[in-house]
């Protein structure tokens, strides 16, 4: 017997198929919204780690380093949905994707999350966000300009 129409391929490269969203993919922001019917919204979370705006766009850094805090949401997404997003975030050089832990009100979760790649663009001028809001984002303390 073959496989089950439209089952879902959780192989690695798509474990866990849960992805951690703090800025222009968040739902309220419309970017993710061209693949609605491959996405479930999970609700709202945080995970561990520095926001910062990189004058229009936001970035995590310190992501599972800090006891700094940045609110998202939380999707559930077909992993076909992966590459499309991979190339939106140019993974592997603006961003990179990795595997951190999200909190929701009553539970926990290993997730994907897109990483500002700090260490590549060290010369990149950029404030963090301290309320880890990147809708809100007007408190911002630290500067590198």
């Amino acid at each position: 017997m073959g496989p089950i129409k439209n089952e879902i391929d959780f192989s690695k490269k798509y474990t866990p198929n849960k992805l951690f969203v703090y800025g222009t993919l968040r739902p309220k922001f419309g970017v993710i919204s061209f693949s609605k019917d491959k996405y479930n919204h999970l609700g709202q979370g945080t995970i561990k780690g520095v926001l910062i705006d990189l004058g229009g766009i936001p970035g995590a850094i310190k992501v599972g380093k800090s006891v700094e805090v940045i609110k998202g949401d939380l999707l559930e997404i077909a992993p076909e949905l992966f590459d499309k997003i991979d190339y939106y975030e140019s993974e592997g050089n603006l961003y990179n994707r990795i595997i951190t832990t999200a909190k929701l009100a009553d539970r926990e979760m290993e997730v994907w999350v897109y990483e500002f790649n700090y260490k590549r663009f060290t010369n990149i001028p950029y404030s963090i966000i301290i309320d880890g809001e990147w809708e809100d984002h007007n408190k911002i303390i630290v500067s590198n300009r």
